[in-house]
């Protein structure tokens, strides 16, 4: 069992990016999908995204290992970019 949780957790590797939006911000959420990123983003922190704005979130986030420190994006909450 432990094996089909490790990997399916290994193909979850998109954390939520919400803390380059809003600093003090927290989630552990992860996704294997974009997409399913952007929709997380719109529904539960209500900020909306095009895709390659999220793409540039998650790509500071995978860089800085946890998804915080490397720079913020500002947004109104419930707003697009």
């Amino acid at each position: 069992m432990s094996e089909i949780t490790g990997a399916r957790i290994s193909k979850l590797r998109y954390p939520c990016p919400i803390q380059f939006v809003h600093p003090e911000a927290e989630c552990d959420e992860r996704y294997s999908r974009v997409y399913d990123v952007k929709r997380h983003l719109r529904a539960e922190h209500g900020v909306g995204l095009e895709d390659l704005q999220v793409r540039v979130l998650l790509s500071k986030a995978l860089q800085s290992g946890s998804g915080v420190g490397a720079g913020t994006i500002t947004a109104e909450k419930g707003g697009d970019i």
